[in-house]
């Protein structure tokens, strides 16, 4: 469809106006009327009469007009429920698929922070950060770029008292240490792995401390983690509850 054929369209439906100010409302509802009493009275009628038209006085008894009002309230009875099934189960499916959108947005947040985690706390690792000098060098890559998610997702203000500021202002200072143990070697990318194996004392004394550093800290992360968790879990379900109209409970 051309694209101005689009916007025209688009505008008869999307005007504005509410429902009872748009003509088109009473076109469908002439035509629904033409086709659900109109058409089916002319037929009746033709049909009593014998032949193709009605005449004027036409005589309808008590249960002539009984069963012929039945039969098209019986039609419209039926239409209007299948046409409330077709909408709520419409609706049904938007909100379910608008929760999987916020749920996927909260499970998204909270695989970011396992994965700065992972790095932080060394876990991406394995055993491989004692004995790999490489496993150094893409340390130092990963942890400058959890800094840069960091900065990223969360303010750093000490007054934001958030569970989520906290978190991330905690994974800072931690970058921040394991920076000072490794600003004085002399490598930074992985093409200085000769440099970095000529320098194995400075490697591994780099290496206690960082691994120090994460000892000391991981259970106050755990904890911090926990709370960013029940934080996002909470923001998620107020926005279900929004979703499908449930208001917080009066205290």
């Amino acid at each position: 469809m051309p694209e101005k054929k689009k916007h025209d369209v688009k505008w008869l439906f999307a005007c504005g106006k509410p429902w009872y100010q748009k003509w088109w409302i009473y076109v469908i509802i002439i035509l629904t009327g033409i086709t659900l009493i109109a058409i089916p009275f002319l037929i009746n009628c033709a049909y009593m009469n014998g032949r193709s038209l009605p005449e004027p006085n036409t005589y309808f008894t008590a249960g002539d007009w009984l069963s012929f009002y039945g039969t098209i309230l019986g039609a419209l009875a039926t239409i209007i429920v299948l046409v409330i099934t077709l909408t709520h189960n419409r609706k049904i499916m938007q909100n379910n698929m608008k929760e999987q959108r916020i749920r996927e947005k909260y499970k998204d947040e909270k695989q970011i922070a396992d994965d700065i985690l992972d790095v932080v706390l060394l876990k991406k690792y394995g055993d491989t950060f004692f004995s790999n000098d490489k496993s150094l060098l893409l340390f130092m890559q990963d942890i400058n770029a959890v800094y840069f998610e960091t900065l990223a997702r969360a303010p750093l203000d000490a007054e934001d008292q958030s569970n989520k500021a906290k978190f991330y202002r905690e994974i800072y200072k931690i970058h921040e240490q394991y920076m000072e143990a490794i600003k004085s070697l002399n490598i930074s990318t992985p093409s200085n792995v000769e440099e970095a194996k000529s320098t194995k004392g400075e490697i591994d004394k780099c290496k206690n401390a960082i691994v120090h550093t994460k000892n000391e800290r991981q259970t106050d992360l755990w904890f911090l983690q926990k709370g960013l968790y029940f934080s996002l879990n909470e923001k998620m379900n107020l926005e279900i509850d929004k979703l499908y109209g449930i208001k917080e409970a009066t205290k």
